[in-house]
């Protein structure tokens, strides 16, 4: 009896994800759970070996790599959002590059006024 087992895994790159997968004819003896123990594994296995920055511990960053067939490189992802949720708000509100993105801070801005001067600052940036 063949047993197919597929699944979807990140790859570290928001909506590109990997599909990994395979089929294995089951020995005497073996049940359908033993195959797909098997063929998981070696999907697992190919994943951590392929995407190893995945399966780090401490803060992993997540570079980004091309996926199969493309050619373009994607940058990698060399800052962190800081923790703090303040500095987290100023952080984004200094990535903005958009207008429109920015005023969704503005109700947050008229609460603190170290994300006011950020929020203000941007402003004046991209007005």
């Amino acid at each position: 009896m063949k047993v197919t087992f597929e699944q979807i895994y990140f790859t570290g790159v928001q909506y590109l994800n990997q599909r990994l997968g395979g089929e294995i004819v089951l020995e005497e003896g073996e049940t359908m759970a033993d195959g797909w123990r098997k063929l998981k594994k070696q999907a697992d296995d190919f994943h951590r070996e392929n995407y190893p920055h995945l399966y780090q511990t401490h803060n992993p960053i997540i570079i980004s790599e091309p996926p199969y067939g493309m050619t373009e490189q994607i940058p990698e992802v060399k800052i962190q959002r800081p923790s703090n949720a303040t500095e987290g708000i100023i952080f984004d509100i200094d990535s903005v590059t958009d207008i429109k993105v920015l005023g969704s801070y503005k109700l947050m801005a008229k609460t603190n006024p170290a994300i006011n001067q950020a929020y203000q600052n941007k402003l004046k940036e991209l007005s």
